[in-house]
């Protein structure tokens, strides 16, 4: 299987999750599929007061320079380690 199709499947494999993540984990997943889906982030980090989206913004930026492939395996690999904690 394509590392692509192995990204795709374990994306909807997050979508199944039916315990909550904890905030690191969400965050670290949700900064490695910026990173493999859009590559560096470009816009400027939201304001002070908007903390989940700060939080989001700073998860995304810490990746900067990652290369989408690169970041697309530490997706994937992130998701099957994670896994069983979340079903």
């Amino acid at each position: 299987m394509s590392l692509e199709k192995k990204f795709f499947v374990a994306a909807d494999r997050v979508r199944e999750f039916t315990k909550k993540m904890s905030k690191e984990d969400w965050l670290l997943i949700y900064g490695l599929y910026k990173q493999a889906s859009e590559g560096d982030i470009t816009r400027g980090a939201p304001s002070m007061g908007d903390y989940q989206g700060r939080a989001h913004f700073i998860a995304w930026n810490d990746l900067k320079g990652m290369d989408q492939t690169l970041a697309m395996k530490k997706y994937v690999e992130c998701v099957e380690q994670i896994s069983e904690k979340y079903m």
